[in-house]
């Protein structure tokens, strides 16, 4: 398949299909001694979804440019201060079981800057989610 003769095989099933394996690891043998060195070069280096090749007359030279791999995520436990002041803020979200719109995260954020400095508007309204559904 790989030399471009699958077209032999159309329409016949696996028993019909006579493959020596001997021969075709022989012959492939010395043609993948290159790509095999080549390839153990390669998959030490970081995968990347984007990488640039410059070809010179004599050899290639690859520069491979490698995202960062997922971002670490950091919890940052929630002070009691800070679970009363959000729990009293949206006290008649939590009783009518709705989420805060992010805006109203937004405003209690900006009324209490320093106490909220480490919450995104996000996790304030993941946490009162949490709130009114573990009271169910």
């Amino acid at each position: 398949m790989e030399k471009g003769g699958a077209n032999h095989y159309q329409g016949k099933s696996l028993d019909d299909i006579d493959i020596d394996m001997e021969q075709n690891l022989l012959s492939d043998d010395e043609s993948s001694k290159k790509s095999d060195n080549e390839d153990d070069v390669y998959e030490s280096l970081p995968r990347s979804s984007s990488s640039s090749v410059k070809q010179n007359s004599s050899h290639v030279t690859s520069t491979i440019i490698v995202p960062k791999k997922g971002k670490f995520r950091t919890l940052v436990p929630w002070t009691s201060r800070q679970k009363k002041v959000v729990k009293k803020y949206f006290t008649n979200h939590i009783k009518s079981k709705t989420p805060p719109r992010r805006r109203e995260c937004e405003e209690l954020k900006e009324q209490h800057k320093e106490m909220l400095s480490n919450k995104d508007w996000l996790k304030i309204k993941v946490f009162i989610q949490n709130e009114y559904k573990k009271k169910q």
